[in-house]
């Protein structure tokens, strides 16, 4: 195996922004805005915020990218999970979002969720192999239930948790006594300062993908993109595994939890296609790794051209689509 180096310098991270911002201002005149994601949480519902001017939205959905690319870069920072430096992880992941218009377009949890997973993930990381791990525990499970409060879409980090607990080896009876407190915690807050009426608690209706009727040719291509995506990003999954069998187990637990992180989100997409559009952004995450991993880890002549064409063929991605759209 080749040592683990740069591949996307500085300067392509932000001209990797610039266009991924372009692409966020363009996406609500391209394919017209998009309506709020229904059924938002057990509780509460911020629908309203559907109604800011797409121009200020789109501004913040990006502010709320740039916050989950530079999330990636101070995670990897701190526990070293991706190979060589991680401009590549970045710069893939905000282009990804940006070129799929059900990530960025208009109002959604999309990158809501990417949000969140990085203070989950920090927990989970830091308290890898500790003795006592109740606290980190405690707190991943409570940001979680508190998310699904809001939207229902955040169910899909109970198995990433779960998942977390068990590669991170601190699945003990105690940290699982923790993780149920920390799902309760919410609704006893909640319900005991009278907040919240228990009898207005909505519970998620989970529609399969493809029983809600057919889709419009832009949806199936976004489907299809994200076939092509999970396939991709699978065959460079393996290649990577194989790569890192010689490194630690350390850094082999966090890159299996992230895939768990895509697998969730894939899980999700099929089973809840109402709220499809909330898990784009948590599969991507994972996708970014894999592919970022792979060039960092392979010593190619050509790698960073090969990286800025594949950014190239994301940005065609999106302009195809919109050409489907009209």
């Amino acid at each position: 195996m080749s040592n683990p180096r740069a591949t996307l310098s500085a300067g392509d991270l932000v001209l990797s922004a610039l266009f991924a911002a372009i692409l966020i201002l363009l996406t609500p005149f391209c394919f017209g805005v998009n309506p709020a994601t229904p059924d938002f949480g057990f509780c509460f519902d911020l629908s309203f915020l559907s109604e800011i001017e797409p121009v200020v939205t789109q501004c913040g959905v990006f502010i709320l990218l740039i916050f989950c690319c530079g999330g990636t870069i101070l995670l990897n920072k701190k526990f070293n999970f991706k190979r060589g430096t991680d401009n590549s992880f970045a710069a893939f992941l905000g282009i990804l979002c940006a070129t799929n218009p059900l990530t960025v377009n208009g109002f959604s949890y999309s990158l809501f969720l990417l949000a969140l997973l990085l203070p989950v993930l920090f927990l989970l990381f830091e308290s890898y192999k500790t003795t006592d791990a109740t606290q980190p525990v405690f707190i991943s499970a409570a940001l979680i239930m508190g998310a699904c409060m809001v939207t229902t879409s955040a169910l899909c980090f109970i198995p990433i948790l779960i998942v977390g607990m068990f590669l991170m080896n601190i699945v003990r009876p105690r940290e699982l006594v923790a993780m149920i407190f920390g799902f309760l915690t919410p609704w006893w807050i909640l319900i005991g300062f009278g907040v919240l009426d228990p009898f207005a608690i909505k519970l998620p209706m989970f529609i399969p993908l493809g029983m809600d009727g057919s889709f419009p040719p832009q949806m199936t291509a976004v489907l299809i993109s994200i076939v092509v995506t999970f396939i991709f990003s699978g065959l460079l999954n393996l290649e990577n595994s194989f790569s890192m069998l010689s490194g630690n187990i350390k850094t082999r637990a966090f890159n299996h939890t992230i895939t768990a992180v895509g697998l969730s989100a894939l899980l999700f997409m099929i089973v809840d296609s109402t709220h499809l559009r909330d898990y784009t952004a948590l599969f991507y995450f994972m996708a970014s790794l894999q592919i970022g991993n792979f060039f960092s880890i392979h010593n190619f002549s050509h790698g960073r051209r090969a990286e800025m064409i594949i950014l190239l063929l994301y940005i065609g991605f999106f302009a195809s689509l919109n050409l489907l759209h009209n």
